[in-house]
């Protein structure tokens, strides 16, 4: 990232930018506020299973591409529905960070809940870039006998296979 790469990190991987001390400030994970110190790890997988929302899309560009795809967004918002049991909750993130997609979401035992980032990006030295998500682009069915390719791909783009559509050209 430093030296201009890139980094995708998708749920219950977040630990790749949580247990480290210069990325750990940026996105702040769940359970709790921690601000720029490391949480234990895999201490965020806390989001409540068969989670399906209407995500808002909290950007005009993505919201307007979006709208080339019929079904993927209407009235600014998408329906974000494959998520893995106990998700990745981001707490809050960094004002350096930028938030594409947001949604209410709540813990599995119901203590955290409220609107939370699900797709935030950060450029680092204005070359590399980061990029996280706490949804797949398939759906839980697929969680544990996963096809292989091209059948687990289903005939249509999900909204947030079009989201990281959108995200991997801009992060290019």
């Amino acid at each position: 990232l430093e030296a201009g790469g890139r980094l995708y990190v998708t749920d219950w991987s977040y630990d790749w930018i949580e247990q480290l001390d210069s990325y750990a400030g940026l996105i702040d994970f769940e359970p709790g506020k921690s601000d720029a110190v490391p949480e234990g790890i895999n201490a965020a997988p806390i989001g409540s299973d068969g989670l399906s929302v209407q995500a808002t899309i909290k950007d005009s560009l993505m919201a307007q591409w979006l709208g080339l795809f019929p079904g993927a967004i209407a009235n600014g918002k998408s329906t974000i529905s494959h998520t893995s049991a106990s998700w990745v909750m981001m707490h809050d993130v960094n004002s350096d960070v930028k938030v594409w997609v947001e949604a209410e979401g709540s813990s599995s035992d119901g203590t955290i809940t409220g609107m939370r980032p699900l797709t935030v990006t950060y450029n680092v030295n204005k070359c590399g870039k980061l990029l996280f998500t706490s949804y797949h682009t398939e759906g839980r069915e697929d969680d544990f006998f996963v096809p292989t390719f091209p059948d687990y791909c289903g005939e249509n783009a999900s909204p947030q296979d079009r989201i990281l559509e959108f995200l991997i050209f801009d992060i290019a």
